[in-house]
């Protein structure tokens, strides 16, 4: 049977930063932690690149396109070739 050992009063620790070791530093875990985010960041937009790609090219064509529309309502075309469908 396992004996249960209690530890004094004076060693448990009172915050988190207690149980950091004394060597840690506050500059190399942002550090890690940054490349960690970055990390992950890159590999959600690694699998969402089937959805996101052709949103981001829709909407560069709409905007690249939207000069064209003004030019061809401004000088009453068609409205089905001047107009976007709605």
């Amino acid at each position: 049977m396992l004996s249960q050992t209690s530890r004094p009063a004076e060693q448990i620790p009172e915050t988190i930063n207690d149980l950091r070791p004394a060597n840690s530093s506050n500059k190399t875990q942002t550090f890690l932690v940054g490349g960690l985010f970055v990390l992950a960041v890159l590999y959600t937009l690694y699998l969402a690149a089937d959805f996101l790609l052709p949103v981001f090219l829709a909407a560069f064509v709409g905007l690249l396109l939207a000069p064209v529309v003004s030019y061809c309502c401004i000088c009453e075309f068609q409205s089905s070739l001047a107009q976007p469908s709605r």
